[in-house]
Order: C-alpha cells, then sequence, then structure tokens
C-alpha cells in the first residue's frame, strides 16, 4: 500500500475516524472532570555524612545501607501514624501509606518526602511533619547496632577501672605490712608476685578496651548523621491531572491514532471493491467507464432508473461516452451484439443496459434492447411496453419476430421484452437458438443490447455470453465483494468470445465532483479520477472512432 492509497481510505473512513476521535475525548474529558483531584508535596532532606580520611568501603556501603532504612522507616506505620497524630489528623495510617512516597535521589545525599492528598495544605504538613521526625530522632528513632556497642564496651572499661582500683589498694597494703628489714615472707611474696600479675593483666585489658573505645568512638563518627530541610514542602497550587485543555488534546490525538488504526482495520476486513487497483488484482478486465451515482427516492432504488439530462447531468453525460466507447469497441470488431451482465442483482444492470441504449439511439444509431432476464424482467415496466409478446414467446413461436418488437417513446430504440414467464428459462435463452435470433436481429439493428441474469445466480448468463460478440461486466461501487467479481469475471471469460471490460456503477466521488461545475469538464475530472491508470485499448478505440466520424464529417 502507498500514501495514496492509505490517504484513499482514511478518506473513506472519516466518519468513523472522527467519530472515534470525538468519542475518545469527550470520555477523556469527562473522566479527567469526573475523577477526585490530587495535589502531591515534596519536602527535601538532606542526611550529610562526617566521613573523616580513611573511612573504608565497608562503613560507606552501611551508610547506603542507613539510608535505604530511612526510607523504609519512613513509610511504616508507626511513623506515618506519629506524623497524623502530630497534626491531629483523623485519617486512616494505612490509606496515607499508599500516598506516601521516599526517595533517595541517585548520587546524592538527599532524601525526598512526597506525599499525596486531596488538600493540598494536608499535603504539604503531613510531608513537613515525617520530616521533622527525621530531623529530631533520626539518632533515637532509626537507632544500629554502633550504640549498644560502645555502651559495652564502656561498661567494660568502667568494670576494669573499678577492679583495677581496688587490686591497687590491695597491693598498696600488702606492701606496707612488710617487715622493717623489707623482706616479705614467702607466703607474701607469693600474693604480691599474683597481685602484680592479675595487676598488669588487667591493665593490659584495660589498655586495649580503650583503643577499641577509641575506635568506636571514630566510628560513630564517621556514622553521624547531620540531618536538614533543605526545602520544605509547600502546598502546591495545581493538581496532579492534566487540566481539560490538556486532557482534550491528549484524548483528541489518542482518538484520531485509535480511530486511524480502527479506519484500517475495518478497511482490510472490507473485501468490497471501491477502486480500480482492487478490481486489477481482482480481474484481469479493464475498467473502460464510471456511471455515477444518482440520486432517486428511497422506494424507488430497486427499481431500474431512466437517466434524463435534467435530473442527472453527470450520469447523463457518462453514458454518452460509454456509448461512444462501446461503439468504437464493435466496430474495431465489426460486432453488433453486446451483453450487459453483473455478477450479482442490484448492481444496477438493467439501468445500464435501458441508459446505454437511450444513450445510442439519441445518437443516432439504430438499437434493439432485450430483456434476456427471464428470472426478473423489468425493462417493460420502466418503458411502459407490453410483455404479452416477448423473448420466451417468441422462443417456441407464439409471435413473429416482427410482432416482438416493439417501439418505444426514444427514436431509434426498438425493445425485445421477456415475454410471457416460462417455468424452463433455460431453453429460451440457449447458445443455439439465441445466436440465430441475435443475427436476425442484427439485420435489423446497428446495436443489439441483452439485459441477462446475474451470472452467479444463473447459467443463463452463460449461456447468452456464449451467443452474443462481447460483453460489459458491471459492477457496483462499494457494494460488490472481490470474490464474488473475481468468479463472474472467471466465467464470463471463459465462455464469451470478447469480454469489452468492467463498467463501474454507481461510482462515488462527491469530493472530486464538487471541485467543477457541471458539464463535460465535470465529467472529465470524474472519470480522471474514479479510473486512476492507464488508457484501456477500449478506450483508444474510442478515440479512434472518434477522429472518425469528425474525417466523415
Amino acid at each position: 500500500m502507498d500514501l495514496k492509497h492509505y490517504a484513499a481510505v482514511m478518506w473513506h473512513r472519516i466518519g468513523l475516524v472522527l467519530l472515534v476521535a470525538a468519542t475518545t475525548t469527550a470520555v477523556v474529558i469527562f473522566g479527567s472532570h469526573s475523577l477526585p483531584r490530587s495535589f502531591t508535596a515534596t519536602t527535601l532532606v538532606r542526611l550529610v555524612q562526617a566521613q573523616p580520611d580513611g573511612v573504608s568501603s565497608t562503613s560507606l556501603s552501611y551508610t547506603e545501607r542507613i539510608m535505604n532504612t530511612y526510607v523504609r522507616l519512613l513509610t511504616s506505620r508507626p511513623i506515618v501514624a506519629r506524623a497524623l497524630s502530630a497534626l491531629s489528623l483523623d485519617e486512616s495510617p494505612e490509606d496515607l501509606i499508599d500516598r506516601v512516597t521516599v526517595e533517595v535521589l541517585p548520587e546524592t545525599e538527599l532524601l525526598e518526602i512526597s506525599v499525596e492528598h486531596p488538600d493540598p495544605d494536608v499535603a504539604a504538613a503531613i510531608a513537613n511533619s515525617l520530616a521533622a521526625i527525621l530531623v529530631a530522632e533520626g539518632e533515637s528513632v532509626f537507632h544500629g547496632a554502633g550504640g549498644e556497642y560502645a555502651a559495652a564496651l564502656a561498661a567494660e572499661i568502667a568494670a576494669l577501672e573499678t577492679e583495677l582500683a581496688a587490686d591497687r589498694s590491695t597491693l598498696s597494703l600488702l606492701l606496707h605490712q612488710i617487715g622493717p628489714d623489707g623482706t616479705p615472707e614467702p607466703a607474701q611474696q607469693i600474693t604480691i608476685e599474683r597481685l602484680q600479675m592479675h595487676i598488669r593483666g588487667n591493665e593490659n585489658a584495660y589498655a586495649s578496651l580503650r583503643e577499641r573505645a577509641s575506635q568506636a568512638q571514630l566510628r560513630d563518627r564517621v556514622l553521624a548523621q547531620t540531618i536538614h530541610v533543605v526545602d520544605p514542602a509547600v502546598a502546591p497550587g495545581e493538581p496532579d491531572q492534566p487540566g481539560l485543555l490538556i486532557s482534550a488534546i491528549l484524548g483528541a490525538f489518542t482518538g484520531l491514532v485509535a480511530g486511524i488504526g480502527l479506519a484500517l482495520v475495518v478497511d482490510s476486513l472490507d473485501s468490497r471493491i471501491r477502486s480500480v487497483r482492487q478490481l486489477a488484482e481482482t480481474t484481469a478486465l479493464d475498467v473502460v467507464s464510471s456511471i455515477p451515482a444518482v440520486r432517486v427516492p428511497r422506494r424507488e432504488r430497486k427499481h431500474v432508473v431512466r437517466v434524463n439530462h435534467g435530473s442527472s447531468q453527470d450520469a447523463w453525460e457518462a453514458f454518452r461516452t460509454l456509448g461512444a466507447i462501446v461503439l468504437a469497441e464493435l466496430r474495431e470488431r465489426e460486432a453488433k451484439s453486446l451483453l450487459i451482465a453483473s455478477a450479482c442483482a442490484r448492481d444496477g444492470r438493467s439501468t445500464v443496459a435501458l441508459n446505454l441504449a437511450i444513450s445510442l439511439a439519441g445518437a443516432g444509431w439504430g438499437v434493439i434492447l432485450v430483456d434476456s432476464d427471464l428470472r426478473s424482467p423489468r425493462l417493460h415496466q420502466v418503458l411502459r411496453t407490453s410483455n404479452s409478446c416477448g423473448l420466451s414467446d417468441l422462443a417456441i413461436g407464439l409471435c413473429t419476430l416482427d410482432e416482438a418488437l416493439q417501439e418505444t417513446a426514444v427514436a431509434g430504440l426498438r425493445v425485445i421484452t421477456s415475454g410471457t414467464p416460462t417455468p424452463r428459462p433455460d431453453r429460451i435463452v440457449g447458445p443455439v437458438h439465441m445466436r440465430g435470433l441475435l443475427e436476425d436481429l442484427e439485420k435489423r439493428a446497428d446495436v443489439v443490447l441483452l439485459d441477462s441474469p446475474p451470472i452467479l445466480d444463473y447459467a443463463d448468463a452463460l449461456a447468452l455470453a456464449m451467443a452474443v460478440d462481447s460483453a460489459l461486466l458491471i459492477v457496483a461501487d462499494e457494494q460488490a465483494e472481490e470474490g464474488i467479481v473475481a468468479e463472474a469475471a472467471r466465467r464470463l471469460m471463459r465462455v464469451c468470445q470478447t469480454c469489452a471490460g468492467i463498467v463501474v456503477n454507481r461510482a462515488r466521488h462527491s469530493g472530486v465532483m464538487d471541485t467543477h461545475p457541471p458539464g463535460t469538464e465535470h465529467l472529465a475530472a470524474y472519470q480522471r479520477a474514479w479510473l486512476d491508470r492507464e488508457v484501456t485499448p477500449m478506450a483508444s478505440s474510442a478515440r479512434r472512432w472518434r477522429q472518425l466520424d469528425d474525417a466523415d464529417a
């Protein structure tokens, strides 16, 4: 598919596209207006790490875990409940937790606390309350294992200090108990040495504990948090939801895209004939002409329509053009009989046959129109002729050819109606009988046109096609389906000597028709818009025929 085809599809489905776009826009606007508004307030908190030189990667990893711990705890039920209690808000913490978002901004020391609430002032107050809890009670609320370790070291140091003081006091007392000569007794000597060894051991342990305590204090300083609010929350002035204008624009755009997609899907599922390209891909026949749709009352749409110059100039000129093309084709092949066929009923076959005959007669040619649709004859009604003596009566010898031929109100046009209804129409329209009849009719007229039954409904049409010199296949624009037209064309081409081509009936191209006033230029533009293809051999023949007429003149 090229861009031109897509444009044609969009133009044809413009109503569907606009309907989907309008519906989507209305739904989005209504939904945006109906949904409750919500506001989001955000507080920015910085957690500065007091990190001296020589901090290890382990401490940095621990700091990252602390930051993530803050995120989880700030969205916990106890902390959210404290924030609500501080503001005296009668709301459920469980409902608010889902509307609280805490994030660590990547590669920073910042925490972003966001709160969503229908009331903008309440949203800002809750965000600031959570930040205040973090600032005021960060050390006590978010206490880790480091404080307990330092306290344990301090307790051990205090116990050693007490024990050392007691041991030193005991040693001093023992030394004072030594005699005047300064030589302790053996038992005293042993006690003193043991006590001195115990004191030295405790002193070493004391020194070790002091070292460990110093390291713990250093670690506490490394991990000490300096928390302060960088940007307090303020009541937002605009809700989170987009405004009605933006919603309408987004809805219209979304609906337009959805409408275009739906139009393409519907078009891909639609097998009806809509362009010459489809006909070219479906059949091997050329499109020789197109007939514009004629406006008729609804109650008369099932009837054969006689086109006149005053009511539908476009269709009138189209039939004149078709007549010139048909004459050129028949003259080139030295033929006179032409079958007007269609795949199914209601393609406007009888209407085309009648108005083509009228157009040829109006150009000064002798025309005989035969209503060979014995299943559903209609031509006698629109021409207001008798149907008591027609094709069926002629076939069984109930009347002569002169009696069957009836004059009409159109000069140069005679008609043979279907005649008396018969239970076996197939016996009437057999190729052998019809060939003989056509030979007689061709002697009495310049052109013989036959209106046939639908090809796919009855075999009568194929029998008639075997008897005539050429045939036209009528296809209703936007009504006939590809598969049906393809099968009809295949059957017709197998039995007919020459298939002149396809005539598109009820062609709709109002966009082109509106750009020109009524007249021949209008018709030419209309024909080019529908055909949009190379000139067919039949069209070339039509030009040669017109050149011959000009030469004769």
